[in-house]
């Protein structure tokens, strides 16, 4: 039978747990910014390690570094990111930066949150992901590395930028009006195209083809 002291000394326990987590909670909150690059902190939560913390405002959200984690983040990325680091090196927004953050600090986070930040980073930050873990991406596995691709390959061509279809009182019925730019010279023109040939276009860009799509004006 259970003593009613140890009753009250496991209750005791329980209550200085408490105390001591409500406090722990109460400095991380505090060594925090009350303002991010999306907004006012509305609320933090806590990930699996000190120093890295989820910040979310009532637009968006992201991950907040201490100053040691974020000169770690510097350490593991600087000179090699193609991340426009205009928030710093201590905030990472939430829908793909975080990646790297997780990447960096794979303990902070669970299994599936890093299996996801694995897929995100090698579609957005191929470059960033081969330099942390080492491995090589190939452009199946990456969104970024298709792009690049496609961008290489039509630097010649005009690539449409602007679209209108026949709901515009100056295209003809069936067709689409297709405002292109030629990467390589700058130049813009436009083109008349079937709206069957634009349905089927590339998912970056649809790629005249002057043989075959008039152009319009000089």
């Amino acid at each position: 039978m259970t003593h009613p002291l140890d009753v009250l000394a496991d209750a005791h326990a329980d209550g200085e747990r408490i105390k001591m987590a409500r406090q722990a909670d109460a400095a991380r909150q505090a060594s925090i910014p009350t303002d991010t690059p999306w907004g006012a902190v509305q609320f933090t939560t806590p990930t699996l390690r000190d120093g890295v913390t989820n910040v979310h405002t009532s637009r968006h959200g992201g991950v907040y570094l201490d100053e040691p984690h974020s000169a770690m983040m510097l350490d593991a990325c600087h000179e090699h990111t193609t991340l426009p680091m205009r928030t710093g090196w201590s905030w990472w927004e939430e829908d793909c930066a975080w990646s790297l953050v997780a990447l960096v600090f794979p303990d902070a986070f669970t299994p599936e949150q890093r299996k996801a930040a694995y897929r995100t980073a090698r579609d957005w930050y191929p470059d960033e992901y081969a330099r942390i873990t080492q491995l090589s991406v190939t452009p199946d596995e990456s969104y970024t590395l298709r792009k690049r691709a496609f961008e290489a390959a039509t630097r010649e061509c005009f690539v449409g930028f602007s679209a209108r279809g026949d709901w515009a009182d100056d295209v003809p019925t069936g067709t689409v009006t297709l405002s292109a730019r030629k990467v390589s010279t700058g130049e813009a023109a436009d083109f008349n195209i079937a709206a069957d040939d634009y349905g089927s276009r590339d998912p970056f860009g649809f790629v005249i083809d002057e043989a075959k799509h008039r152009r319009i004006g000089n």
